[in-house]
């Protein structure tokens, strides 16, 4: 693990190489989504810190059109950090097909922050979505 880019990406490396990972089945607020955008993305550092080792699991597609690795990521703990995102509440769900693999999982974990009002949804985070933001449909 190098460095964070918001709340559901990051960059890694193996040897020299260096790509991004995008986490399947979720989508976080954008860096610069304020200030929702910064506590998704402590979140996540706090989950996966510098220099912190990682496993990925594959679904069906290997890249995204941005060429980002898209996977699940596993902690030595055995803790998939897709779900423990959502499960804290700084994440919405957003399975799309073909990676579906952990879709049942992740909705889960979505619902039990949402009824607990964990995290982001004790706030008004979400009625901007991360996809809105990313449209410009709202601020």
């Amino acid at each position: 693990m190098r460095r964070i880019i918001d709340g559901d990406t990051f960059e890694c490396g193996i040897s020299r190489a260096r790509f991004s990972v995008r986490l399947l089945g979720i989508d976080a607020p954008e860096a610069r989504q304020r200030p929702f955008g910064p506590r998704a993305t402590a979140r996540l550092q706090k989950l996966l810190p510098i220099r912190s080792k990682v496993l990925l699991e594959l679904d069906v597609r290997e890249r995204d059109r941005y060429g980002r690795v898209l996977a699940y990521v596993w902690t030595n703990d055995a803790l998939m950090v897709n779900e423990e995102m959502l499960r804290a509440g700084f994440a919405l769900v957003d399975i799309e097909p073909p990676d579906v693999k952990y879709a049942e999982a992740l909705r889960a974990a979505a619902r039990e922050a949402q009824d607990a009002r964990a995290g982001l949804w004790t706030t008004n985070a979400f009625d901007c979505t991360p996809a809105q933001f990313r449209r410009k449909k709202c601020a």
